[in-house]
């Protein structure tokens, strides 16, 4: 196979190729058999129509090259060249005969190559996972909650502090108003307070007009504007916890009493805090990461095509958006995007430095709990037209935390483990 690479400048390349006829001959005879194959009406098994089969081998086997042997190939020429190609390529010029090689030439942008940052320019500011009493409090009440059961509460009782809601309401701010029916929920700490004292001491059937400043932990788009509510209670349920025995206390890692479950709970809370504090450290480096770098280019094409997504997104969602409206938010939009991508494109060229790879069996692990909740087989989840898409989802996410787990442990002066052997070849999934 022979092949040419041609830089048009900037991120833009051209790559002329030729498949040799011997390396090719069996998509050709592959082809040529399936349409030899098929019976048309009228004809004795067989027979064609004169030219029809040189037609339809051209027909099939332009469709063969352009979505198997034409992709499988320039991901090998890639591979080998240590191309990273940036945007799909566009094929051009396809030629190919019966008896003849195959020869095309690909148009494509590729990622923009980039220096190492200097590792010793990031800091972090290391922080110890704190879990106070109250957390542990809260996490023990949620996890009974989690078991608990509820019966509906005697004609004529009112609400109180603990119970369960059905209610319709009608919420009004300014000239905007929006109903919802049918809302559950607890009058338990986590609903608004404005709206709890007012539902308790409610019967079914009652309905209450009621209104309040709305403060920013609300709404912050509307804080200090009045808020106006009309509920009705149609159903009233008594929340019942569980007793805090053993058959309770085995449902959290077997714990056999109060104190090993009040232990379990500071653990889940211990390792969320971690976690939180990770991203925390994550969100900080690609900051600095970014600003550590001068404006770098990105690809003509996959700008201009996102900027069209955009666009078309931006008016579907709004039809009578104004062209400044317009212009405004998909600048802001592509402002947002042209951020993102360069901090890809920094955190790529660092996997690529350090042979840095996403553990496979994990990515391979959170798809098949994600098919789970598609109620799918992980493989049958991969080969619908979403699955390829959240596979690569959970591949982005899981190299990008690989290069910015690896320079949190490196800033911190943590172990760092040894990069698989032929990591060297492996580049973050886009």
């Amino acid at each position: 196979m022979t092949k040419t690479l041609k830089e048009l400048g900037n991120l833009k390349r051209s790559l002329e190729v030729e498949i040799p006829y011997e390396d090719i001959k069996s998509s050709y005879d592959n082809v040529f058999s399936q349409v030899k194959s098929v019976n048309l009406r009228g004809f004795r098994p067989g027979k064609h129509p004169k030219g029809w089969v040189k037609k339809r081998f051209i027909e099939q086997m332009t469709a063969e090259a352009r979505e198997q042997v034409i992709p499988q190939r320039f991901n090998e020429i890639a591979e080998e060249m240590k191309l990273r190609p940036a945007t799909q390529a566009v094929i051009e010029d396809l030629s190919f005969d019966a008896k003849k090689p195959m020869t095309f030439k690909l148009s494509f942008e590729v990622q923009p190559d980039l220096a190492s940052p200097d590792y010793e320019k990031l800091k972090l500011e290391k922080q110890e996972a704190e879990v106070k009493k109250e957390d542990v409090e809260t996490m023990l009440e949620n996890l009974r909650k989690n078991f608990s059961t509820t019966e509906s509460k005697a004609e004529g009782s009112a609400a109180e502090d603990g119970d369960r809601v059905v209610v319709d309401f009608k919420r009004t701010i300014g000239e905007k108003t929006f109903e919802q029916t049918d809302q559950r929920f607890d009058l338990d700490k986590n609903i608004l307070p404005e709206i709890k004292s007012n539902i308790l001491g409610m019967h079914v059937g009652d309905s209450k007009e009621f209104s309040f400043t709305a403060t920013e932990e609300y709404l912050e788009e509307h804080a200090g504007e009045k808020v106006s509510f009309e509920i009705t209670v149609k159903e009233m349920e008594a929340i019942l916890l569980p007793e805090m025995n053993e058959d309770f206390f085995k449902n959290f890692e077997g714990a056999k009493n109060e104190e090993e479950f009040r232990a379990y709970a500071e653990k889940q809370i211990r390792e969320q805090k971690e976690r939180e504090l990770r991203f925390s450290y994550y969100d900080d480096l690609k900051k600095q990461l970014l600003a550590s770098y001068d404006e770098f280019e990105l690809p003509e094409e996959l700008l201009a095509n996102h900027e069209k997504q955009q666009e078309e997104e931006l008016r579907k969602a709004n039809p009578e958006i104004s062209d400044e409206e317009l212009e405004s938010s998909k600048s802001e939009k592509m402002n947002q995007f042209k951020e993102t991508l360069r901090t890809d494109y920094i955190l790529q060229q660092i996997a690529i430095s350090e042979s840095l790879a996403p553990n496979e069996e994990a990515i391979a692990q959170q798809f098949a709990s994600m098919a789970q909740m598609y109620g799918s087989h992980p493989a049958e989840l991969y080969q619908s037209q979403l699955g390829p898409i959240l596979y690569r989802q959970i591949a982005r996410q899981a190299s990008e935390e690989a290069v910015l787990d690896f320079l949190v442990k490196r800033i911190f002066g943590e172990p760092l483990e040894e990069p698989p052997a032929e990591a060297e070849s492996q580049t973050v999934s886009e």
